[in-house]
Formats: structure tokens, sequence, C-alpha cells
């Protein structure tokens, strides 16, 4: 699970009359005293008397901390329905403990509690505390619950539906810097790195790996994917690659109107017929060479979208697929120093260079020198998707690029465990084998 649990130091429990007014000095200097068992915590949350309400939750918080058999014990005992109520609680203490108790529960491997939480109807209550509280260290915990109850797969879709466009508005969007700066609108913000735009990016990171349907919810998402760029521009975080590289997934197959970008299909039966390439083919990545030319800075190339033709400016899901965000994760290829990042940012450029698209170009930005110079920091992962992005730049490239590139491949090939992954791919062996060249 992505959240840690924080230790909170043993709260007082506080006795039914004056609860108030008590201190813990004399409660535990009366002999009758004794610490109470769970089962009398729990009936504590029902207590008409607010402090004790919160003190029991806030008890329960750190009896829960690294304890699964107490996590089990609440459940067991239904202690996280009322635990979920008092999320709508009006006093700020108690909603408070209430939720630093279910992020502490929904926390670990047991997948019950999260269960046990959804069915107590604990996401919009969560949701519904997010939306009016404005306090940073609610935010921290709402978001964080949220975060742990997305790590469990068939609840990633229920955090879609319940709350998708809010915590896109709530955190997203306004830590991003996407709204601009509130003393000069006109400004670009800057994005805020803190513990709610991290939880939360977390939580849709999670959901935005479940499948066709989710990652097309989350493109369609007003305003999703405009702040994560946006805040990708500024600085490279994790979660915002990873979950960017889930949405570039099959996007050549589900985006609306993905048929106007496919190339035409006797094209592709002619390259996978073993012919040669033509002139005016489409290569791996939609770009075009002709005949005498290379692919020069400040050359004019088809087959992929042009920025500069575009009549209104490019947002939500249409970003993906821009050049502008390819030369971004090429940036961040030659900048980050974070594998996952890394690993994220590589895998969306294979994501936009599958299928038989006509996708944005990358060859403007020397990528295959970014992964030469990356490669040997690489996880097996990050060469995996990097010897396929390569067995595809080197098809028909220009002299100085598949000399680059031909060392790598030859180097990939002697890793014995991605063989079978490249034979599931319909490579071998020739593939690797890159033929001289002579400059034309």
């Amino acid at each position: 699970d992505p959240l840690n649990e924080i230790p909170k130091d043993q709260p007082t429990l506080i006795p039914q009359k004056r609860a108030s007014m008590v201190s813990l000095d004399t409660i535990r200097k009366d002999p009758r005293w004794r610490d109470p068992n769970l089962r009398e915590v729990i009936s504590m949350l029902s207590h008409p008397m607010d402090p004790v309400k919160s003190n029991a939750a806030a008890y329960l918080q750190h009896l829960c901390y690294e304890n699964d058999t107490v996590k089990q014990d609440i459940r067991q005992l239904r202690g996280i329905p009322v635990l979920v109520g008092l999320l709508d609680h009006p006093k700020a203490e108690v909603h408070r403990k209430a939720c630093g108790a279910l992020r502490n529960i929904s926390f670990g491997r047991d997948n019950f509690n999260k269960v046990a939480i959804k069915n107590s109807d604990g996401i919009p209550a969560l949701l519904r505390l997010l939306r009016r509280s404005d306090d940073v260290e609610v935010r921290e915990l709402v978001t964080g619950t949220l975060w742990n109850i997305s790590s469990h797969e068939p609840l990633k879709m229920i955090v879609i539906n319940h709350g998708l466009q809010t915590l896109t508005d709530e955190i997203i969007i306004p830590h991003s810097g996407l709204r601009g700066d509130p003393n000069d609108p006109a400004r670009p913000g800057d994005p805020e790195w803190n513990t709610v735009f991290k939880n939360t990016s977390g939580c849709l990171r999670n959901v935005s790996s479940d499948g066709a349907e989710a990652r097309q919810r989350l493109r369609e998402c007003d305003g999703l994917v405009d702040a994560l760029l946006h805040a990708l521009y500024s600085a490279s975080v994790e979660n915002c690659v990873c979950i960017l590289r889930n949405l570039s997934y099959h996007v050549h197959k589900e985006v609306p109107g993905a048929e106007k970008f496919h190339i035409q299909a006797a094209n592709h039966s002619a390259k996978s017929g073993g012919q040669h390439k033509k002139k005016d083919e489409p290569d791996c990545f939609g770009g075009r060479t002709t005949k005498g030319k290379r692919h020069g800075a400040g050359e004019k190339k088809s087959g992929g979208v042009d920025l500069s033709k575009r009549s209104l400016p490019m947002k939500g899901l249409e970003l993906l697929y821009q050049p502008e965000v390819v030369r971004l994760y090429l940036s961040l290829l030659k900048l980050s120093q974070n594998h996952n990042t890394l690993e994220a940012a590589a895998g969306a450029l294979q994501n936009l260079s599958a299928g038989h698209w006509a996708v944005s170009h990358t060859r403007d930005t020397k990528p295959v020198k970014c992964k030469v110079y990356v490669f040997e920091f690489c996880s097996f992962g990050l060469i995996r998707i990097f010897s396929v992005l390569l067995i595809c730049e080197c098809v028909s490239q220009s002299v100085r690029e598949t000399k680059a590139a031909s060392h790598l491949l030859q180097t990939v090939w002697t890793y014995k465990d991605l063989r079978h992954t490249l034979y599931k791919a319909g490579w071998n062996k020739t593939h690797f084998k890159v033929t001289a060249v002579k400059a034309p």
C-alpha cells in the first residue's frame, strides 16, 4: 500500500461525567481505573459527549498502528460503520480523529478493511468531508484513506465513479497551478508538491490502471490531463508520469476519432509481408522519409499531428499524443533520476508508438542518444521497454541514428531473460544485427 501509517501518542480516554474537565492524572489515581477493552472503546464512539468520541477515535488510530489483528477486531466489532458515520460530524476534532482511524485501518494488505469502509458508504462520506473542509490535516487524512482504498482492484471503479471529478477539482487542478497565480491570474501558478497532492495523484495513479473504461473516464475528466501536464512542465513527479503512461495505453484504439489517424492497412500489410519499405511509407512513429532527405532540424514532416496547423489550442485527452508532450517525456528521460519516472516516461512513449497510426514525432529531439545515456542505469523493466522502442526507431532511420542504436540493440540481445518477450512480439536474432548503411 502506498501510504505509511503515522503513530499517534496514546490519548486520554475520558469517563462519561464532565469529560472536558477531567485530567488524566486524576483518572489514573483512582483505584478503579483500567484501560478499556476494544469493545468499550468502540462503544465510546457513540457517546453523547464529543470529547469522548474524539478521544475514542484517536485511541483506535493509535491501536491500529502496525497491528493487523486490532484492525481485524475493529472490523468484526462493527467499529468501521461508526467511524464512517463520524465523518459527517460537525465538530472538526471529531471528524478529524475518525478519519485518522480510518486511514490507519485501511492501510495494509487486508483488503477486507477497505471493502468494509466501502460497504459502510465510506467513499462518499470521505468525499463529502473533502468538499466541505479546508483544514490541511483533514484533507491529508481523507486523500490518504482514499489512496489506501484505491489499491484494491475491485474498488478502483467505485473511487472513479464517486470521486474522480471531486479529486480533480478540489486537489489536482488547484495544486497543479493550472488556475494561475491568485494575485495575477494571467501568470501561470506554480505546483504545490505537498502531501495532499501526493496522496491524490497516488490514488489516481492506482485507479488509472483499471482497464479501458477507467482510462477513458480519466481522459475525459475535465481539467485532469491539462493539470497533470501543467505540473510536469514545472517539475517531474513520478505519480503524474505514471498516470499519463496508463492513459496513453491503447490511446490509438480508444480515443474518439482514432480511425482518422490510422495508417492504411495496405501499407502495413506490405511491411509485415517482408517487403522493402517504400520511400513514402509511414514509419513506426508516423513520420515519412523522402529520398535524399534526413530528419533534420526544421524539416517539415507529414503523418504526425502538426501543432502549427491547429486553429484552437488542444486540451484534455488530445494533449496525450501531441509532439510537445513527446518532447516532455524525452526531457524526463534525460533529466530524471527516479527509476520509476524513467520507466513511466519510456512506457508512455512505447504506448504512443504502438499500433499503426500517425502520432507525434520523436526524432527531432535525438531520442536514441537520450536512451543510450540512461540505459546503464535501467532496471529490467526499462531495458525491456527501451528494447522495443529502439527496434522501432532503427527501421529506416538516418545513418547516424542507426549506428548509435546498433550497439545497444546487440547488448539487449545478450539478456537471455528478454528473449521470450522479444520472440513473443515477433522479433528474432536477425532484427538485432543492424545492417551497415552508407550515407546518401
